[in-house]
């Protein structure tokens, strides 16, 4: 490559004046000036611009925010999102305090029917889900003398994801069929049904014989076990939410395996 050694090698090229390099910093200033600002405070800005950032920090965790030139809006995924109470279906809300010892406290959405319903996001941001699907079904008799065995406690998934504005549709899973009767071996029973929070999340049911570990939890407000896995037989389902049905017993004549119980979803975000 040639490089320029002289001021000859320039041609007819000339060097900025004075004026016309002040003229560059002030142009370069003037964009700078108008990039958003950021504050960092317990009280909103007073007069910003579109796309100012805020970091909130009234309550008991700071809060991104942007100003979308009406509102200061949540930052997506950067801070908990925020319920619609009012725009939901299904759902039982209510306050937690400091259900886990660690100080904070949380609003929950509980949907606790099969019917399930709908979870309204005002600002979409981070939540927390509890999400246990329906119990497996206890598996049949089989010979009229074998007992059935257990139903699978319903799988569950715990832990904190982003959702996004809107409405989202809520499944809860019902507890599969316990298994048939005849004298044909190993007569398991149904797999649960799902549970879903739609665009975040769906958890799937195992069947009798798929047994998972049991979830013991906070996360409603008292210590609970989820998806339970039954291992007893003769005995009707356990009402645990995700619980196994029981296997039937070994008593004359064939016997259905028990129902599994149904799961449930819990919603919660940091208030």
């Amino acid at each position: 490559m040639t490089r320029a050694r002289t001021l000859a090698d320039l041609g007819s090229a000339s060097l900025a004046t004075d004026a016309e390099l002040a003229g560059e910093v002030s142009t370069i200033n003037s964009a700078i000036a108008a990039k958003p600002t950021y504050a960092f405070s317990a009280s909103a800005p007073s007069s910003p611009s579109n796309g100012d950032l805020w970091m909130d920090t009234s309550g008991a965790s700071p809060k991104g925010k942007v100003w979308n030139g009406s509102e200061w809006k949540s930052f997506s995924g950067a801070s908990p999102a925020t319920f619609d109470e009012g725009a939901s279906t299904g759902a039982t809300f209510s306050t937690l305090t400091n259900p886990d010892g660690d100080g904070k406290n949380y609003r929950l959405a509980a949907f606790t029917s099969t019917s399930g319903g709908s979870l309204m996001i005002t600002d979409a941001g981070v939540a927390q889900f509890l999400i246990v699907a329906g119990g497996g079904g206890g598996r049949g008799n089989w010979f009229q003398y074998h007992h059935g065995g257990y139903g699978a406690g319903g799988p569950w998934f715990e832990g904190e994801l982003p959702i996004e504005a809107g409405s989202h549709a809520i499944t809860v899973g019902s507890g599969g069929a316990g298994g048939p009767v005849g004298n044909i071996p190993k007569k398991d029973g149904n797999v649960g049904g799902y549970s879903e929070v739609a665009g975040v999340l769906r958890v799937c049911g195992n069947n009798a014989i798929s047994q998972t570990v049991s979830l013991v939890s906070t996360f409603a407000g008292s210590s609970y076990e989820y998806g339970k896995g039954n291992n007893a037989t003769g005995v009707s389902s356990l009402t645990t939410f995700g619980g196994g049905g029981g296997g039937a017993t070994a008593a004359a004549g064939n016997t259905a395996g028990y129902t599994g119980a149904q799961g449930v979803v819990y919603v919660r975000i940091e208030i």
